[in-house]
């Protein structure tokens, strides 16, 4: 699995997940949703922890 699926299925099954922007989701979509579109991922890393933890779920899945 590609690194950047993985953060589109955490994005999209994360409970903290808030979009960056609003506007731009709406007029993207779902396709949008992923951890590099969440206020919460900065740096390249979760600030709500969320990251690791769905990461584990999705690669033992």
């Amino acid at each position: 699995m590609e690194y950047s699926e993985l953060r589109g299925i955490i994005g999209a099954n994360c409970k903290e997940y808030t979009a960056k922007d609003d506007i731009l989701m709406m007029s993207m979509r779902l396709a949008s949703v992923s951890c590099d579109n969440c206020s919460h991922y900065v740096g390249g890393s979760c600030n709500k922890d969320s990251f690791e933890r769905l990461k584990q779920i999705a690669q033992n899945n």
